[in-house]
C-alpha cells in the first residue's frame, strides 16, 4: 500500500471511530485544494452539502485549514466560528509536523445559541429551486450540544487522530507548552498595563530567583521566570541580543546555584550553563529564546531524580532507565543526571549486574514491546515509537534476537493461543 493510501486509510479509520462514538460525523479537509473532502459517516448534513457545493467548498475549506494552522501553532483542539458564523471545533492532521489536513466536528449549535440564520442565508447562494428549503432542513438539523459535550468531543478526536499515529505527539506538546508560556507572559504584560506602572529590570527579580530555588519552591521559580521574561522582553524586545544576554545572566545564576545547592558537580553546572548559553545563542527570536530557557529552567527543577546518593549506582543507574528507556538516552546524559563519570557507571553496571548500559536499555524496551503487543491494539509501528525505536527494522531485529521471533509471530502466537 502506497503512503498515500496508507494515510487515507488512517484518516477514513477516524472518521468511522469518531461517528460511532460521538454526537455526528467529522469531515476531513485536505489543506490540497485538489484532493477532495471525505465526509464521515453521520456528517453534519449543513457543512456536508456546503463542501459539495462549487461555490462554497472553497470558503468552506479557508475557513477549515485557517482554523487548523492556528490548532497547530498552539498545541490544542481550535474552537472558533467557521465563514458563516457557525460553531465548529478543528483538529489538525499533521505527520511529520507538516499540515496535511484537518478534522473538523462541523457545524453545532450551543443551548440557546443557534448562531443568525439570516447571516448564512445572505451568504448562500440559493438561486437553485428547492435550494432554500433544503438550506432551512439543513439549518434545523443543526446538532444542539453544551458546552461540555464539544470539549469531549474535541478532546476525543485529537486523541484519535494521535492514536492513529497522524501526529506526531511529542511535537504537538511542545507547541502547547511553548504557546503556554507565551500566554502566560501575556496576561503579565496585560496586568502591567492595567496597573499603568513600568516595571523594574529584570535583574532585579534575580535574587528572587535565587531564594526560591534555595526554598526549593518550584512553583514560585516559574512564577518568577514569567515576570522575568515579561520585564525582558518590555525592556528590549527590539534587540534579540540583549534578551539573549538577559537569559544567559539567569542561566549563570541556575548553574551556580545548583552547584552550591549540591545538586550537581561543579563539573556539572559549568557544563549546563555551556549547553544553555549554546542553546540560548541558537534561538530565531524573542520567543524561541524564551521557550528554550523555560526548558532549561524546567529540566533543572526536576533533575537530578530523587534517588539516594547512599544506593549502589548500578541501582540508581537502573531505576533512571526504569523511567526514561523510551527516550533517546545516551550514557553521557546518565551520568549528568546521576554525577558519576561515563567509566564509572560502565564498571559498576558490569560488576554489580554483568550487562552493559545498551544491554539493560534494550532489554527494558523489548519487555515493554512484549507487554503492549500482548495487551493493546497498537500497530507495530507505534509500539516501536513507543519504546524508544524510531526505526522499525531495528525494532525487529532486536526483537527477534531477544525473543527468538518477530513481534509479529509474537502477536500471532498470542491470538492462536487464546483462540484454544
Amino acid at each position: 500500500m502506497r503512503t498515500t493510501e496508507r494515510f487515507h486509510a488512517k484518516v477514513d479509520g477516524v472518521l468511522e471511530t469518531c461517528a460511532a462514538h460521538l454526537f455526528q460525523g467529522c469531515v476531513f479537509v485536505p489543506v490540497e485544494a485538489r484532493e477532495p473532502v471525505r465526509s464521515g459517516r453521520q456528517s453534519c448534513s449543513f457543512c456536508r452539502h456546503r463542501t459539495e457545493d462549487s461555490r462554497t467548498e472553497l470558503h468552506c475549506r479557508r475557513s477549515v485549514v485557517s482554523s487548523a494552522y492556528q490548532s497547530l501553532r498552539t498545541g490544542e483542539p481550535f474552537f472558533t466560528t467557521c465563514w458563516l458564523g457557525l460553531n465548529t471545533c478543528v483538529v489538525p492532521v499533521a505527520p511529520g509536523g507538516r499540515l496535511r489536513g484537518a478534522i473538523t466536528l462541523g457545524a453545532y449549535a450551543f443551548f440557546g445559541d443557534v448562531g443568525d440564520p439570516a447571516f448564512v442565508r445572505a451568504n448562500i447562494p440559493t438561486d437553485r429551486a428547492g435550494r432554500s428549503a433544503a438550506l432551512d432542513r439543513d439549518l434545523a438539523d443543526l446538532c444542539t450540544v453544551s458546552p461540555f459535550q464539544a470539549r469531549h468531543a474535541a478532546a476525543f478526536v485529537w486523541d484519535a487522530v494521535m492514536a492513529a499515529g497522524l501526529n506526531d505527539g511529542k511535537d504537538l506538546a511542545r507547541r502547547h507548552e511553548h504557546y503556554l508560556l507565551q500566554r502566560r507572559i501575556a496576561e503579565q504584560m496585560h496586568r502591567y498595563c492595567q496597573e499603568q506602572t513600568m516595571p523594574d529590570d529584570a535583574a532585579e527579580l534575580l535574587p528572587v530567583v535565587s531564594a526560591a530555588l534555595r526554598a526549593g519552591d518550584k512553583e514560585e521559580v516559574l512564577q518568577v521566570f514569567n515576570d522575568y521574561c515579561c520585564r525582558v522582553l518590555l525592556s528590549d524586545a527590539s534587540n534579540l541580543e540583549r534578551v539573549k544576554a538577559h537569559f544567559h545572566l539567569l542561566a549563570s545564576l541556575l548553574a551556580r546555584e545548583r552547584a552550591l545547592l549540591g545538586r550537581c558537580s561543579m563539573e556539572v553546572a559549568v557544563a549546563e550553563q555551556r549547553l544553555s548559553f549554546q542553546q540560548v545563542a541558537q534561538a530565531a527570536d524573542n520567543e524561541d529564546a524564551c521557550y528554550v530557557m523555560f526548558c532549561r529552567l524546567r529540566a533543572a527543577l526536576s533533575d537530578p531524580l530523587a534517588l539516594p546518593l547512599g544506593d549502589r549506582l548500578s541501582d540508581r543507574m537502573l531505576a533512571w532507565l526504569g523511567r526514561h528507556f523510551a527516550e533517546p538516552l545516551t550514557l553521557d546524559q546518565a551520568a549528568t543526571v546521576l554525577r558519576a563519570s561515563t567509566s564509572a557507571i560502565a564498571k559498576a553496571l558490569r560488576r554489580e549486574t554483568g550487562q552493559s548500559f545498551v544491554t539493560h536499555l534494550h532489554r527494558l524496551r523489548l519487555l515493554e514491546a512484549k507487554d503492549l503487543l500482548a495487551t493493546s491494539s497498537l500497530s507495530i509501528y507505534q509500539i516501536a515509537e513507543r519504546c524508544g525505536y524510531y526505526d522499525p527494522s531495528h525494532f525487529h531485529r532486536r526483537f527477534r534476537r531477544e525473543f527468538a521471533m518477530g513481534p509479529r509471530d509474537f502477536r500471532k502466537m498470542l491470538r492462536r493461543s487464546e483462540d484454544l
